[in-house]
């Protein structure tokens, strides 16, 4: 199987319709870099989204591309990994892959902006209800 990684150094470009969701996942993304101090480049990866054809699904794909591409990062000599999920699905083949929740937010409860009063991502329906940052350390 042929797989491959896309490091971003920030959330990939959204349309502005998703600014909720940027606003979520790089205050996550900010969370956690901070509490790693310095990050020089070559030392995380970083997982922004995988997905798997409908065709395809529940055959271990997102996992084994998740274990893939696992161990080319720690081949590498990286540290390790995080994976940001926004499905269920996702944080299901992170966590199979060995990838150990660091931080979640429910989207019912995400409220923007903060003192709004506005909740636009209540609008996502189950199994996708939270959004979660999994990190892997080699």
């Amino acid at each position: 199987m042929d797989c491959f990684l896309v490091l971003f150094s920030c959330p990939p470009p959204f349309p502005e319709e998703m600014a909720s969701m940027i606003d979520l996942w790089q205050k996550h993304d900010d969370d956690w870099a901070a509490s790693k101090g310095t990050i020089n480049r070559g030392e995380w990866g970083h997982f922004t989204g995988v997905a798997v054809h409908q065709d395809y699904l529940s055959r271990g794909i997102a996992r084994n591309l998740y274990e893939a591409n696992i161990k080319l990062l720690k081949n590498k000599g990286y540290k390790g990994a995080l994976a940001e999920n926004v499905s269920a699905f996702s944080a299901r083949a992170a966590e199979a892959a060995g990838a150990t929740l660091v931080s979640y937010q429910e989207y019912a409860t995400y409220e923007y902006p903060a003192g709004s009063g506005k909740f636009p991502l209540a609008i996502v329906k189950p199994p996708h209800v939270t959004f979660q940052l999994r990190e892997v350390k080699f």
